[in-house]
């Protein structure tokens, strides 16, 4: 018989009131199809000796992996933040289609986990307080290859500790895979009869009941709390393979928002139905032990491929285009539709004139037009002079056209009566005045 969960586990701190320290941190991030992005977690710390462990998972959300974007396979999982590292980067890359499609996204998460060698495969040398037994073992819930792996075998009224280091405020979720154990860890069909004799019922061989995670803060023992699998006393059943054991796995996970010290004890304790320490042969089995970070997200947005050509606009803070005026020079400003770093003097098309005092940056331009004789001037921006980050080039501007008069009008005097110098004995005569130039200005006095 497999052992049962017979109620759903609780754990949960007093939340901080100043709410929760996250985990890692990590960004959003825009990229445009046909282009890669490198999203990069930032651990806040230097990862210690044997590194930190992260899980790298990947969701799509409006865009479709695959299609619209990949990962390696080998950017995915569970990952390794090296000793003196403190990040991890995964590259996406993001096709290029030809259809308008409007923004896409997907996310990557990271899952830090804080308690290295999860798996007790390295016979979980940070597991202290007992004998540990680590065995070849077969997992009866997935059934893939490879069956065989490390567990933590608790027996012998083992209570197997480890230290760590949690953060007050900060969300954790501890996960681990737990069963009745079936063997004694070396080979043997587990019989707890002679360990319980005249108590255990006859057709029960393991008389482990219940396991128990304590949470122990080791500063202040206010903070202590624990919570307990109940589990049916089973009977242990019979070992697969000769020398191993098989489990049907349970897994748990539960969130600790945690308020107390940095220095804490995990500790396991296996209970008779007395509420005795265990003291037999069976016991339990837990694996893949994790003491997870709240998940850090980064959301990537694809865009469609700019196709748009940047435009320009030329406007005057002393003349307006069609004027006519006698300014030596104007100041021009020249206005892109998007930032730009080819535009340059040589980029405009000027007639009857020149252009000098150039500056500018990004979307905004600047210059000084002198004219070089009287008469109509043009300044414009031909097409294709300069390009957008996307390499598109520039549509023709409108031309901005101004006349320069730098020559006052003349004024000629005339009359039908009398000739210039003439005498006469009229007691009036009719003037006329005739001026090079209209002008609305011309009065007597």
């Amino acid at each position: 018989m497999f052992a049962v969960i017979r109620f759903a586990l609780t754990l949960l701190f007093a939340v901080v009131a100043s709410g929760l320290v996250w985990a890692g941190t990590t960004s959003n991030y825009s990229v445009t199809e046909g282009n890669s992005v490198t999203i990069t977690y930032n651990l806040g710390y230097t990862a210690p000796a044997g590194g930190i462990e992260v899980e790298v998972v990947s969701y799509a959300a409006t865009a479709t992996s695959g299609t619209d974007y990949t990962i390696a396979s080998n950017q995915l999982g569970v990952r390794s933040v090296s000793s003196g590292q403190s990040s991890l980067t995964v590259v996406a890359s993001v096709a290029t289609d030809s259809l308008t499609e409007g923004d896409e996204a997907f996310a990557v998460g990271f899952i830090e986990n804080i308690a290295s060698n999860s798996a007790f495969d390295g016979g979980a040398p940070e597991w202290s307080g007992a004998t540990i037994v680590t065995q070849d073992n077969v997992d009866l819930t997935s059934m893939s290859v490879p069956l065989g792996n490390n567990v933590l075998h608790l027996a012998n009224k083992d209570r197997p500790y480890r230290d760590v280091t949690l953060t007050a405020g900060q969300q954790y979720s501890i996960d681990f895979k737990w069963s009745e154990a079936s063997g004694d860890g070396y080979g043997n069909n587990c019989d707890d009869s002679s360990v319980y004799s005249g108590l255990l019922p006859s057709s029960y061989v393991n008389y482990a009941d219940t396991l128990q995670l304590e949470v122990i803060d080791l500063v202040d023992s206010s903070n202590n709390t624990n919570f307990t699998i109940y589990n049916q006393a089973g009977t242990g059943g019979l070992a697969e393979i000769p020398g191993d054991e098989s489990f049907q796995f349970n897994s748990t996970s539960q969130t600790l928002n945690w308020s107390g010290n940095s220095s804490v004890r995990m500790r396991f304790t296996v209970f008779t139905p007395t509420g005795s320490f265990y003291e037999g042969y069976c016991g339990f089995v837990v694996d893949d032990f994790k003491i997870n970070k709240q998940i850090a997200q980064s959301t990537i947005t694809i865009s469609d491929p700019d196709t748009t050509p940047p435009t320009v606009s030329i406007t005057s803070t002393d003349v307006t285009s069609g004027d006519t005026s006698n300014d030596s020079s104007i100041a021009l400003r020249f206005a892109l539709s998007e930032a730009a770093t080819d535009f340059t003097s040589s980029d405009i098309s000027v007639t009857n004139g020149a252009i000098s005092s150039f500056a500018g940056s990004g979307t905004s331009y600047t210059a000084t037009f002198t004219p070089s004789t009287d008469g109509a001037t043009s300044i414009s921006v031909p097409a294709n002079r300069f390009t957008d980050a996307a390499a598109n080039g520039n549509t023709a501007s409108a031309t901005f056209s101004w006349t320069y008069d730098g020559t006052g009008p003349t004024s000629t005097i005339s009359s039908t009566a009398v000739a210039d110098n003439a005498s006469s004995n009229a007691s009036s005569v009719t003037l006329s005045f005739t001026t090079s130039e209209s002008t609305t200005d011309f009065t007597v006095g």
